[in-house]
């Protein structure tokens, strides 16, 4: 099975996620500053992006489910039910 390692820049270009093989999603300013970290996830994750206003993010993880989080670090909701690893995620461009 092929690890999860991802990292994407917000729409605003003010901050950096990233995550992988140690189920923590960390968000950091571009200079390599660490503000935020969303722990637990129960397996290696494979997408992490922001929403287009740069206040929500979600994650996909290879236990079969997606995450959606605030940036003040409040799990929004956990989507279940796929059968199989969920690889990547996206924000509606009308979202916010």
């Amino acid at each position: 099975m092929a690890n999860g390692h991802t990292a994407n820049f917000s729409p605003d270009g003010k901050l950096i996620v990233s995550a992988g093989d140690n189920f923590t999603v960390k968000v950091f300013q571009p200079n390599g500053k660490l503000i935020l970290s969303l722990p637990g996830h129960s397996n290696s994750i494979t997408e992490v992006v922001f929403s287009l206003d740069s206040q929500l993010i979600a994650s996909t993880i290879f236990d079969n489910t997606a995450r959606n989080w605030r940036r003040d670090e409040t799990l929004l909701q956990i989507l279940k039910g796929h059968l199989d690893l969920v690889w990547s995620a996206s924000f509606s461009p009308t979202s916010n």
